[in-house]
């Protein structure tokens, strides 16, 4: 009996979509006396998961977080309702089956002079044009209440062939004492990038 093991290593960039396996001869094998005994071939698919973006893929930019009384922040931490906006991925090509989930990653960086305040709880500084004081912008994941870490990439859903929506909400955090708050134009910026794995 041939026992054997096969494993796929992935060795360099492959391009977007579905890739056949057309079982060619990798290697065969000869026998003193008998010659060529047996050929060796994969057959199989691998797939690149990937999405496209559309020229506007933020359901709304800016988001709006709505106008707030100074008196509203009270104490650092304190936060105003989060506000509902999302991502939309098309053309995404991922493997049909669902046998092999991929998953769309998302990584948030300041942007226009919005800069990380709080990385691991997803809060960052106002932008240079903003002119309110002692708060910041907090992202968060659909659920309203579990942030987005800032700076790193962060798994947000499984990628099916189609379309994908990614779902955010976002609010203004207190990020200063209440005598340090001011009012003012409430701005903040992120670049995102997506990668999907």
């Amino acid at each position: 009996n041939l026992r054997h093991q096969v494993t796929l290593i992935k060795i360099g960039n492959l391009a977007p979509g579905i890739h056949a396996l057309n079982g060619a001869q990798l290697f065969s094998g000869h026998f003193t006396g008998i010659g060529k005994a047996f050929t060796y071939g994969v057959t199989g698919t691998v797939v690149q998961a990937q999405c496209s973006l559309s020229g506007s893929p933020v359901s709304a930019d800016p988001v709006q977080l709505g106008s707030w009384d100074s008196t509203h922040f009270t104490k650092q931490g304190d936060v105003t309702d989060a506000v509902d906006f999302h991502i939309n991925l098309i053309a995404c090509e991922a493997d049909p089956t669902d046998a092999n989930i991929s998953t769309a990653n998302i990584r948030l960086e300041g942007a226009k002079g919005s800069v990380e305040f709080d990385a691991e709880n997803g809060i960052f500084t106002l932008a240079s044009s903003a002119t309110a004081k002692g708060v910041g912008i907090q992202m968060l994941r659909a659920d309203g209440l579990t942030p987005i870490s800032l700076g790193v990439e962060v798994p947000v859903i499984a990628i099916r062939p189609g379309t994908t929506v990614m779902d955010f909400k976002a609010r203004i955090y207190q990020t200063h004492p209440a005598d340090e708050v001011e009012s003012g134009s409430v701005e903040g910026a992120l670049n995102f990038t997506l990668t999907y794995k």
